[in-house]
């Protein structure tokens, strides 16, 4: 049974800076994933998230909450991984890729032989440096997103976000805030993207 597409929105912000939308990014968007892949080789095709950029600004990695020192740690489908500049304090230290503290974090185990999950996607994760350095071109490239993480992010800033929307479109026709919030509770999939020259 073929899978459907994801429904298609476009979001027309104002003025202004893309915080309020790069933070939809630590939230989570997905990236397909059907076999295991390095972190590098999966994101090597998102703007600005080359081996270079990552191995010189993602300073902490974790990969389902387990903080890991290498880009060419091994993903399978279904795996999370969160990226981050590098933190502050003693936990910055500690969780910091390759650092001299890393002793005193738990270690990544790596999965028994056995079949793949049943998933998809590796759900991508990006914080504070990260995001607000190439979370800009993410979203205007475009994500795919999950319907609940989209709605969970539109409510919590609902006051916010509709303010920062001049045009909403979905599925190419124009909408409005409820239609959108009502979509993402109840669609599984969506692909989102930002455009700054529709109207």
């Amino acid at each position: 049974m073929k899978t459907p597409e994801p429904a298609a929105i476009t979001l027309v912000p104002g003025p202004g800076p893309s915080a309020p939308f790069t933070s939809l990014l630590q939230r989570g968007f997905l990236l397909p994933c059907h076999q295991a892949v390095t972190i590098a080789g999966l994101l090597r095709d998102l703007p600005g998230l080359d081996r270079s950029y990552l191995e010189s600004t993602a300073q902490t990695i974790f990969v389902n909450s387990t903080a890991v020192d290498s880009i060419g740690h091994i993903l399978l489908p279904g795996d999370t991984v969160a990226l981050s500049g590098a933190m502050p304090g003693l936990a910055g230290a500690i969780f910091r890729r390759g650092g001299r503290h890393r002793c005193l974090r738990s270690t990544a185990h790596p999965l028994p032989p056995g079949p793949l999950p049943d998933e998809r996607f590796v759900t991508i994760k990006l914080f504070n440096r990260i995001a607000a350095e190439r979370g800009k071109a993410i979203l205007t490239r475009g994500i795919l997103v999950r319907g609940h993480v989209l709605a969970r992010f539109l409510e919590s800033r609902q006051a916010h976000i509709r303010t920062r929307i001049r045009t909403i479109r979905i599925r190419d026709r124009r909408a409005d805030f409820r239609e959108l919030l009502t979509l993402a509770r109840n669609t599984p999939l969506l692909h989102l993207r930002l455009d700054r020259t529709y109207h």
